[in-house]
C-alpha cells in the first residue's frame, strides 16, 4: 500500500538546526510593478530569490505546498523580497551535465540553507504535526499512461505552467505531482509506479471560462492516461509559532 504521508515526521521540530547553513545573506524589499517570481542559482554556488513572498520561501525550504502551513501572518503572503545567500561550503552551479542524484542533493542542501536564513533573519520557529486531510492519489487510467519517455538529452528537467497548460521536458513524476498539487490545492501522491523522465503537454479550460471545455481532471485522464482519485490521508502541516519581518541589509 502506498503511503499518503507527505512531509517530515509528525511532532518533530523542523528547521531549528539545519545541517547546512550560509556564509552571507542579503534581504531587501523587492521593487514594485511585477508579480513575477524566481528562485534559482546565486553567487558562489548559493541561491538567489527575486520578488518572492516569505510564504514562497517557506514552501521552497520545506518542499511542500502553501496550504500545509498554519498561522501564516498576512505580510508573509503579500510583502515581497529579494533574498540571496552564499553557501557555508562551496557548491558547484547546476548545469546540464549534473545527474539527477547530484541535482537533487544540491537542491536539498539549498533548502536547508534557506531554512537557516528563515530561522536567523525571519525569527522562524515552526513545528510539524500530522493532520488528516483530503488528498489525491495519481493512478493509471484504463489503457495505461500516454507520457512520452524522454529519448534525447536536455539541459535538465523543465516544467512550465501558464495557468491552463502544463508542459514538461525530462520531467519525473515527483515534479508532476508537485505541480498538480499547486494547481489543484491539494496534496497529490504518485501511485502510478512510474518515475521518468518523461515529456508531455497537457491543456485544460479554466473553471470560470464561459466557453467550457475539458477540466484539468478530464485533461489528466484523456491526455496523460492518468487519473486523480480523491481520498483522505495523513499530511504533514507546519504550524508557525513565531515569525517576524526581516531587517533589510
Amino acid at each position: 500500500m502506498t503511503s499518503l504521508y507527505i512531509g517530515c515526521m509528525a511532532v518533530a521540530l523542523c528547521a531549528q538546526t539545519p545541517e547546512y547553513g550560509y556564509d552571507v545573506a542579503s534581504i531587501k524589499p523587492s521593487g514594485m510593478g511585477t508579480n513575477n517570481s524566481r528562485i534559482g542559482p546565486g553567487p558562489q554556488g548559493g541561491m538567489r530569490a527575486q520578488n518572492v513572498t516569505t510564504l514562497q520561501l517557506l514552501t521552497f525550504a520545506y518542499d511542500v505546498r502553501d496550504y500545509q502551513f498554519v498561522n501564516v501572518p498576512g505580510w508573509a503572503k503579500s510583502d515581497r523580497f529579494d533574498v540571496s545567500f552564499t553557501p557555508d561550503t562551496p557548491e558547484a552551479a547546476p548545469d546540464a551535465a549534473m545527474g539527477r542524484e547530484k541535482m537533487e542533493g544540491l537542491f536539498n542542501r539549498q533548502r536547508l540553507r534557506t531554512r537557516a536564513v528563515l530561522r536567523d533573519r525571519f525569527g522562524l520557529v515552526v513545528v510539524s504535526e500530522s493532520r488528516e486531510m483530503p488528498v489525491y492519489g495519481l493512478t493509471l487510467a484504463k489503457g495505461g499512461h500516454k507520457l512520452k519517455k524522454t529519448e534525447t538529452e536536455s539541459d535538465g528537467p523543465r516544467m512550465q505552467n501558464n495557468g491552463t497548460q502544463l508542459t514538461g521536458l525530462s520531467v519525473y513524476l515527483s515534479m508532476l505531482t508537485n505541480s498538480l498539487a499547486s494547481i489543484i490545492g491539494r496534496p497529490v501522491v504518485n501511485e502510478t509506479g512510474l518515475d521518468g523522465p518523461f515529456d508531455f503537454k497537457m491543456a485544460w479550460t479554466a473553471e470560470n471560462d464561459p466557453a467550457g471545455g475539458a477540466s484539468i481532471f478530464t485533461a489528466i485522464q484523456e491526455q496523460l492516461g492518468l487519473k486523480l482519485e480523491s481520498r483522505k490521508g495523513p499530511v504533514a502541516v507546519f504550524v508557525i509559532e513565531k515569525m517576524q519581518k526581516p531587517s533589510e541589509n
